[in-house]
């Protein structure tokens, strides 16, 4: 038994269970029969390939799509996929004993089929009503418990279900077809029927339906007279005088076979008139499908308008007849005559069939719970190859304002064309695109913040990396005053060798400076007052925060010397910078402040990244420098700028984002290297954009030539068949009364059914426009009926086309003419 089974293994495995069985000890069962015909060496030798064997499990072949799109979250799944691991670790044994095919024999009986050759003999086992074969065979004791069955085929009356035995004499058991009827699981009641006084004999039968196809119909009592009469020489001294045909002419003799034609014909109808007229339009309906078929606009089955279609099945109905007639011997009355009831009939056809095709349509839509709004869309979906589940999954990745009308230009020009009718439609997608657009600048807001973060301060943030690193580098600080004394002698011997020679700004700069780091005001240690150095570390401390306020601006660090002063007073900071580094605690306050000014630089450069459209690759080096710490920083920087630039756009926020992060710039580039999760704050900014489009393309009152075609698509269409059909019929039935009925019931009838018309439109259009803007619950049902639609379309179409001809044939079949001349419709009224 395979134990290396992948997991799309096992998941092929649980569908075809769920499939073919729904009790546990079932599927555990079709599982081994999957696993046993593997290991045969008579079929496939994978999963894959045994359960996707041509007709080998009925469930993929009728509902494989059902059956792959059943959810692996659903608790039917995971019961299914569990026991299917079970089955293929060995954990259960095989209940089939080895089976590889199995089979319901009850229902194989109660719906017609043969028994296939496999199932013949003794079946292996029986695990509820399906019966295994392949493996060991069982006793037969066992399996008649199993089964309701009939006794031996001739041996009398069927055993009943509730009390199933073993038939008198049973064979070895090898034809289980021969030996056995299933019986059905309930009683099969026989409907009675009167019997006709004298049976229907085949000859007639078959005569009955040649007859009533239309123009060969005519012709083949003909021919068949035709032939006799000229093999009557030859054949005649085969029978009896009384069998023979008469004649001394060909003419005589085909006179006088065409007579006993019409005879037996004449003879059938008077002895079973119901079923003649019933065999009759079967053989009319079988002589015009093929016609139909080849030829359907002529029929009233095309594309154009229903009067279009009336009057070419009109056409086509009168010049049948006419033909018909004419094959058949009528005269020039007869043939107008019966023109006008073929033209008749066959003008209201199309009607026929439209009302039969619609009634089917609305049938089909409440059997699979869905709307001909859902039906609509699903149609639209498959025009551009989408599934309703894909739509699904593409409204999910566009966010929760997505709606169906943004999916793709086919739906949105759907949308406009319906947004451009007036009434409901327009009400109902205007004031959706209007509240949806008024919102654009809180989603996006929203967006940024949940992606990319809270937008910060910039003032504040700056200020608190200062704040912070002097809180962090004050101790340091305040341990380093208390160190030993430093020597600034070497400073100012460096001063005292440059004033002789220095000027202006650079003069004062040095004089300055040597104030800084001496004492020459009188104290007790220096009664005299004598230019003495500083040696105390806070007061050297001091004298380099002096300098640094002589060369920068403290709030916004620009530069306050000249080139020459400038260059000189660093030389003397970078002197002083190394005595105070002397002290281990100021070094280690310096390297505290060092790092906040790099943060606060980064910061700084964080906020020009997308205002200067730096390129990714020089951004990317520049993040390869930096910190952990100045790299946060940076991001943070990013972060404001992004908060500035969408606060200050005159267009909104949700156009400015859009503009900012255009597919063609570095910054979207730059995004994705500043932040994790950037390309979903993208694609939503994208998803937005698809959404102004939409309300654009909504909003705007263009009648473009695919509004033109969507309108079109949904106005009213013409239904009024050839007004004179309606008088020919009554005139038919009943003469002239029977002609002012028919026109008035038709007045009738069209007033009421352009109400329904018309209300079947509102319905459609306003369905599909909810349908198209809908979001949240609303849409995700919607979206169940679009895809109930998708899955029912075929058989919808099947019913719909099917039903449409069927009644466009039974209804011209009703003005075919009796062998007299007589319209049908009359011999269907005044014959009991």
């Amino acid at each position: 038994m395979p134990s290396d089974l992948t997991p799309a293994d096992l998941d092929l495995m649980a569908r075809t269970m769920i499939g073919e069985e729904s009790t546990p000890e079932g599927r555990a069962a079709v599982g081994q029969v999957i696993l046993n015909r593997i290991n045969s060496g008579k079929f496939p030798s994978s999963v894959r390939g045994v359960v996707f064997q041509p007709n080998a499990f009925e469930s993929w072949s009728t509902r494989g799509r059902q059956l792959s799109s059943i959810p692996t979250s659903s608790k039917d799944y995971q019961a299914a996929y569990a026991l299917a691991q079970k089955v293929a670790s060995g954990d259960l044994p095989d209940e089939t004993k080895g089976s590889v095919n199995f089979i319901n024999p009850t229902l194989q009986v109660a719906m017609g089929r043969q028994i296939p050759s496999w199932a013949q003999g003794k079946p292996t086992a029986v695990i509820g009503k399906q019966a295994y074969f392949g493996g060991d065979p069982m006793a037969s004791d066992d399996f008649l418990t199993d089964f309701s069955v009939a006794p031996e085929k001739g041996a009398g009356a069927s055993v009943p279900a509730s009390t199933p035995a073993k038939p008198a004499a049973i064979s070895d058991g090898s034809d289980f077809e021969r030996d056995f009827a299933v019986a059905p699981e309930k009683p099969v009641i026989a409907a009675t029927a009167a019997q006709p006084t004298a049976p229907i004999g085949v000859n007639d039968a078959v005569r009955s339906v040649a007859t009533g196809v239309p123009i060969i119909g005519g012709l083949l009592n003909k021919a068949d007279a035709a032939t006799n009469a000229l093999l009557a020489p030859v054949l005649n001294p085969l029978f009896d005088k009384k069998d023979q045909l008469a004649g001394q002419t060909w003419s005589d003799r085909y006179h006088n076979a065409l007579l006993q034609q019409q005879g037996m014909d004449t003879a059938f109808e008077k002895a079973h008139p119901t079923a003649n007229t019933a065999l009759n339009i079967t053989g009319g309906i079988a002589g015009t499908i093929p016609a139909m078929m080849a030829a359907p606009g002529l029929f009233g089955l095309g594309e154009g308008t229903l009067v279009g279609n009336s009057l070419l099945s009109g056409i086509t109905g009168a010049g049948i007849n006419a033909t018909d007639t004419a094959v058949r011997g009528g005269d020039l009355n007869d043939i107008e005559h019966n023109a006008l009831i073929g033209g008749a009939f066959g003008g209201l056809a199309p009607s026929a069939g439209k009302l039969v095709g619609s009634g089917l349509e609305k049938l089909t839509n409440v059997l699979s719970s869905t709307t001909p709004a859902a039906r609509n869309v699903a149609n639209i979906l498959q025009d551009i190859g989408m599934s309703p589940q894909e739509a699904e999954i593409a409204l999910k990745r566009m966010g929760p304002e997505a709606t169906l009308a943004d999916l793709d230009p086919a739906l949105t020009t759907e949308a406009g064309g319906l947004a451009s009718m007036g009434g409901k439609p327009t009400s109902v997608l205007k004031n959706a695109m209007k509240a949806r657009a008024a919102n654009v600048d809180n989603r996006v807001s929203e967006l940024m913040e949940k992606q990319l973060g809270p937008a910060p301060d910039a003032e504040a943030t700056l200020k608190s990396i200062h704040d912070e690193a002097s809180e962090k580098a004050s101790p340091f600080y305040k341990a380093g005053k208390e160190g030993p004394e430093m020597d600034v002698t070497p400073v100012l011997q460096s001063i005292s060798e440059q004033l002789p020679n220095a000027s202006g700004g650079t003069k004062s700069l040095l004089t300055n400076v040597r104030g800084f780091l001496t004492n020459e005001v009188a104290s007790k240690t220096n009664p005299l007052g004598m230019t003495v150095p500083k040696s105390n570390p806070e007061a050297v401390l001091g004298a380099r925060q002096a300098l640094d306020d002589i060369m920068y601006n403290r709030e916004t660090g620009e530069a306050k010397l000249g080139p020459n002063a400038m260059r000189v007073a660093s030389d003397l900071r970078a002197q002083l910078d190394q005595i105070v580094k002397s002290n281990d605690n100021f070094a280690q306050g310096d390297a505290i402040y060092a790092q906040a000014k790099n943060e606060q630089r980064a910061f700084k450069q964080g906020q020009e990244i997308f205002s200067n459209n730096i390129r990714p690759v020089d951004l990317a080096r520049m993040l390869e420098r930096m910190s952990p710490e100045e790299v946060a920083a940076l991001k943070k920087g990013a972060r404001a700028s992004i908060a500035d630039a969408l606060q200050s756009s005159r267009r909104g926020e949700g156009p400015a984002a859009q503009g900012l992060f255009g597919r063609s710039t570095n910054n979207r580039a730059n995004l994705n290297l500043l932040f994790p999760n950037a390309q979903e704050t993208l694609d939503a900014l994208h998803s937005e954009a698809m959404m102004r489009g939409t309300e654009q393309r909504v909003a705007q009152n263009s009648a473009t030539a695919e509004r033109q075609a969507v309108q079109q698509k949904y106005a009213p269409k013409g239904e009024s068949p050839i007004d004179t059909g309606a008088a020919v019929v009554g005139h038919l039935v009943d003469g002239g009364t029977g002609a002012v009925l028919a026109m008035g019931g038709k007045a009738a009838l069209g007033a009421a059914r352009n109400a329904l018309t018309s209300r079947a439109l509102n319905k459609l259009t306003e369905g599909t426009a909810r349908g198209l803007v809908a979001t949240g619950p609303e849409q995700r049902a919607f979206l169940q009926q679009v895809a109930r639609a998708a899955r029912t379309n075929a058989i919808h179409n099947v019913l719909a086309s099917r039903g449409a001809m069927a009644a466009n044939l039974l209804t011209r079949s009703a003005g075919d003419n009796d062998r007299q001349g007589r319209p049908l419709i009359r011999v269907l009224v005044t014959k009991p």
